[in-house]
């Protein structure tokens, strides 16, 4: 029955993940050496102070979907998925490289 319960958030967090999808690749045009990655917070833990967690890990806050726990940051360290997972509030993390296609002009 608890995965039932779960089901609502995780539709929610796939549309987080969509709309990261659409923003990633405008993000990762205008730096080589920086990637995007989506952020998933642990049921019931608050994204609020996930500026300075993210900024410890070495990394920036594109957007903050905290109503979903789902947030987009982005990073040039090498570590910072690492960083991020010994969090106690962050349940995963992924690297959105490859996920977005850029449309050429003209297309």
């Amino acid at each position: 029955m608890r995965h039932l319960l779960n089901r609502p958030r995780a539709l929610l967090a796939a549309a987080g993940l969509g709309a990261a999808l659409c923003v990633a690749p405008a993000i990762q045009a205008g730096a080589a050496t920086e990637s995007t990655f989506v952020v998933l917070y642990r049921e019931g833990s608050s994204s609020s102070n996930a500026a300075s967690t993210i900024a410890s890990a070495g990394g920036t806050v594109v957007a903050n979907y905290g109503q979903i726990g789902v947030l987009v940051a982005r990073s040039s360290n090498s570590g910072f998925a690492s960083a991020l997972k010994q969090n106690g509030n962050v349940e995963g993390i992924a690297a959105t490289t490859g996920l977005g296609v850029g449309v050429k002009a003209g297309r």
